[in-house]
């Protein structure tokens, strides 16, 4: 004889009525609430989590700030680099005194009272281009009178009218020294002798002239102090930013040799490329440029605690990122 299967359902029912065991025993486990050393250890979880989490998005936030600024520093730097390689191979050619071919490419010191020469360094580079948009396109004019309007200049901004840059909540920092600009001077058209002995202070002069048409292409660079000029309105800081021009054989190696001789023909000509009479010679212009991404205060960037832009080139700093680029400019040395 087969009974039927026991109904589990009503059995559950049953001992869930009032009166059993079980029911006492839910009754007595029914949920009626937190006590207070659970409230109290939910809450120290919970502002730990909210530390850990507050954490967290001061990190992604702090590192997406500091690479968003070396991204902007990087393709500034970028920019510059190439708007001063094509503007270099623009650069035309003249005649010097004494009949010699020279390129119009020039460094000097902003703020200095030294002269040119072939070989120099500063923080400032002039460039007979044609004006900004190169209209000279490195061709050769023997005959030619340059004018100021064909020049194109690079160098720190050092507008008279200074920028408000806040350096920190109790220090604000006036200057326009982080900029590295492109002047040109396309009102201007007096002309201009290379060979003046007043040529520099001609730049310098015309640089700082409310007419001077500027166009900042970096926006970030690193700032350092000006060392004494003897000059009462020149700036306490400077751009950091160096140039370097040398020529390649050097004047010094082309007085020395004998044209047509054995040594003239092992001078360091350009190439290898060279005659009885002439040679191609070679412009090596070098620049190094300091950017501060997070635009801090102003820092030592020279060995030995010095700051002047003839002291060689830049060395590094804490906090600040250095870009070097380079360029060449050949021509054929004849005449003289």
């Amino acid at each position: 004889m087969f009974l039927p299967p026991p109904d589990l359902n009503a059995l559950e029912t049953c001992c869930r009525l009032p009166g059993t065991r079980l029911f006492s025993t839910i009754r007595a486990r029914r949920p009626g609430g937190f006590t207070l050393p659970e409230l109290l250890v939910s809450m120290m979880i919970f502002s730990l989590l909210s530390a850990v989490i507050g954490s967290l998005s001061l990190a992604v936030h702090t590192a997406w700030t500091f690479s968003e600024s070396m991204e902007r520093a990087r393709h500034e730097s970028d920019a510059f680099h190439q708007r001063l390689n094509w503007m270099i191979r623009q650069a035309a050619t003249y005649r010097d005194t004494s009949g010699v071919r020279q390129p119009g490419i020039f460094v000097i010191e902003q703020w200095s009272s030294a002269g040119l020469s072939a070989n120099s360094s500063g923080d400032l580079l002039v460039l007979w281009s044609g004006g900004s948009n190169g209209n000279l396109a490195g061709g050769d004019f023997p005959n030619r009178t340059p004018l100021l309007s064909e020049l194109v200049v690079y160098t720190w901004d050092a507008a008279p009218v200074p920028v408000l840059e806040s350096q920190s909540e109790s220090s604000p920092l006036q200057t326009t020294a982080r900029r590295l600009v492109e002047v040109t001077f396309p009102e201007d058209s007096q002309t201009v002798s290379f060979d003046a002995a007043n040529f520099a202070a001609t730049i310098r002069e015309a640089v700082l002239s409310p007419s001077a048409r500027r166009l900042p292409i970096i926006t970030r660079l690193a700032i350092t102090p000006l060392e004494l000029t003897g000059n009462p309105s020149a700036p306490a800081l400077r751009g950091a930013i160096r140039f370097q021009l040398r020529q390649s054989p050097s004047p010094d190696e082309l007085a020395s040799a004998v044209r047509g001789s054995q040594a003239w023909k092992e001078l360091p000509w350009y190439g290898g490329f060279c005659s009885n009479s002439a040679g191609q010679r070679v412009s090596h212009i070098s620049w190094q440029i300091a950017i501060d991404p997070q635009a801090s205060s102003a820092v030592s960037l020279a060995n030995g605690g010095t700051n002047s832009a003839s002291s060689g080139l830049l060395s590094g700093s804490q906090g600040v990122n250095l870009f070097v680029g380079s360029a060449l400019k050949s021509w054929l040395h004849e005449g003289g």
